[in-house]
């Protein structure tokens, strides 16, 4: 994972000194989701804080984890939705990356907003 995290760090040094806006950091493969029980274990040790930390550190947004999640690619690979009851964590989890990249896009858009 820190090697992931260092690649990260790059591309945002890129994307600022480019002039590229970035919405946010999305930490994939966070973990692995058993088929059997649901249960989300983590794949990778983090001696830094993982991309939550990294993001606190370079003020970017921190949008959410996405585990892996053998329901994801079924449904992806079957043609269904994978928002159906019950959801998954990996739906979850996905939902809330778009909960929070709406946030982001909202706040960017009161901000720019003339005053009236």
């Amino acid at each position: 994972q820190e090697v992931s995290l260092m690649d990260v760090r790059k591309e945002v040094d890129f994307c600022r000194k480019s002039g590229t806006r970035i919405l946010g950091v999305v930490e994939n493969m966070a973990g692995f989701v058993c088929p059997q029980c649901t249960h989300c274990s983590p794949l990778f040790y983090t001696n830094t804080g993982g991309a939550r930390s990294m993001c606190e550190q370079l003020g970017v947004p921190f949008l959410g984890s996405i585990p892996m999640d053998p329901s994801v690619s079924q449904a992806s690979e079957l043609g269904q939705s994978l928002f159906t009851e019950p959801l998954s964590p990996g739906a979850r989890a996905l939902q809330d990356v778009v909960r929070s990249l709406l946030q982001v896009i909202h706040h960017d858009a009161r901000s720019a907003s003339p005053v009236q």
